[in-house]
């Protein structure tokens, strides 16, 4: 049980020494270069036809009502098609009809799911 005392004494010491002293909150990581520090909202979901993919910057363009928006794909975005298979940037084809789930982080639209359609 005095092993246990101690045990608990010593973590507890440490994460309070440890904590900030300041009283700000640590972030768990620093944004990427070009990146906004904002937190991601829910950006709803956009149904639209693709108008082309920049498969380098891993950007999508989508003409959704009357107006274009740039869509982010991102490395963890879901692509699923027609029978829930799943698929990568790679599938997505210009005139394509989608539906995309979004997130939006500062000025960028994220796509978090795209289904085909």
């Amino acid at each position: 049980m005095e092993r246990f005392a101690a045990t608990f004494a010593l973590l507890t010491f440490l994460v309070l020494a440890l904590a900030p002293a300041s009283g700000q909150s640590v972030r768990p990581f620093a944004p990427l270069h070009g990146e906004s520090a904002d937190r991601a909202r829910d950006g709803g979901v956009i149904a639209g036809k693709i108008l082309g993919v920049d498969y380098q910057r891993g950007v999508m363009s989508l003409r959704a009502g009357r107006g274009t928006i740039d869509v982010y794909v991102l490395p963890t975005t879901n692509i699923q098609g027609k029978s829930s298979n799943y698929h990568t940037i790679a599938d997505l084809r210009r005139g394509q009809n989608v539906e995309v789930f979004t997130s939006v982080q500062g000025p960028r639209t994220n796509a978090q799911i795209i289904t085909l359609k």
